[in-house]
């Protein structure tokens, strides 16, 4: 009875490695996720945000979103950030989002993932589908 049990559950286990994405089938779907939130991030940025400064060595915080792809530590895990690589671009979407005591945010980059969180989903959903189907 318990070989029988063992072998069950071995062949269930087997049958659900099909049903879940490989690490690079999830990265690809994160990463087509993240460009979507990045193209947002960016475009928000240059309509309320875009300065007339022109700094030649680090350019507009608009033009510099990055996508990460891998987590915070640099391991390839099926995840991917989005942000900037400068510290300076980073600080001021903090400043004109959060706002400090001498500005005011107005909390842009909340309410660009938030309008943008079913379009990420969305375009996730379906690489996993065509990936899952192949």
């Amino acid at each position: 009875m318990a070989d029988s049990l063992e072998k069950q559950l071995n062949d269930f286990a087997k049958g659900l490695d099909k049903l879940l994405p490989s690490t690079a089938q999830k990265q690809m779907a994160v990463e087509a996720g993240a460009e979507v939130l990045r193209n947002a991030i960016a475009s928000t940025a240059k309509r309320k945000h875009y300065s007339k400064h022109n700094d030649e060595v680090y350019g507009h915080m608009a033009d510099n979103v990055i996508i990460q792809r891998s987590n915070s530590e640099g391991i390839k895990n099926g995840t991917a950030i989005v942000g900037w690589k400068n510290y300076r671009h980073a600080a001021n979407a903090m400043y004109t989002n959060d706002g400090t005591v001498k500005i005011v945010g107005d909390h842009w980059l909340e309410v660009v993932r938030e309008e943008n969180k079913e379009a990420v989903f969305a375009v996730q959903k379906e690489i996993l589908r065509k990936a899952m189907k192949s």
